[in-house]
């Protein structure tokens, strides 16, 4: 009898989904694709398809998809995080999953914080700011820009430096005395983009 089972057993459970793969489709989803096992040891009826974030002990999230699914969307997915994705077909029993470690692409940073600007001597300015309230990854750095008011902002303003993700802060020195300025800061992660959206100040 115990020969028996195992026969049944072996016979029943497929091997693992084959070309496991992960496309984003945004920060916070993206498409897991497969293609069916190479030995099926039976009649599919069905796929399932576990997800959670790798580094937390968060439960998992399991999914049973029909037997001709060989894609699924996973939606509202954390941005910046490392997921683990597991596939496996089912006969008669589960199969062997196949696994893929995968990680949602980070959106851009929001504005930096309490952007401040004081005015340090008859042409300098010191600009302070605090960090974005979503980083959405690592800020690598904050970029600063200014233009003078009654010039209007330039279609590509001069970028006055790149400030560490430490040292939010910067002085602007050789100003003209009596003049608005306009000052925008911006973070910048790990994201495709270049850049988050600006804060804005403006010193009379």
């Amino acid at each position: 009898e115990h020969l028996l089972k195992s026969a049944i057993f072996a016979f029943a459970a497929p091997s693992a989904p084959v070309e496991l793969r992960f496309a984003s489709l945004s920060p916070t989803s993206g498409t897991i694709e497969w293609k069916p096992p190479d030995n099926p040891n039976g009649i599919i009826r069905n796929y399932t398809l576990i997800y959670k974030e790798t580094n937390q002990e968060k439960p998992a999230y399991t999914l049973n998809l029909g037997p001709d699914d060989l894609s699924y969307e996973l939606h509202n997915l954390s941005e910046s995080v490392k997921y683990t994705v597991s596939v496996a077909a089912v006969t008669v029993s589960t199969g062997t999953y196949s696994n893929i470690n995968v990680t949602t692409v980070p959106e851009t940073p929001g504005s930096p914080r309490n952007l401040r600007v004081t005015r340090a001597g008859s042409s300098f300015l010191y600009v302070t700011w605090e960090d974005p309230l979503r980083s959405n990854g690592i800020i690598k750095q904050y970029n600063v820009y200014y233009w003078r008011q009654d010039e209007g902002p330039p279609s590509n303003p001069s970028k006055r430096d790149s400030r560490p993700k430490d040292a939010p802060f910067h002085n602007l020195t050789s100003l003209r005395a009596y003049t608005t300025y306009v000052i925008n800061v911006t973070a910048v992660n790990n994201a495709k983009k270049p850049e988050g959206p600006a804060a804005t100040e403006t010193y009379r």
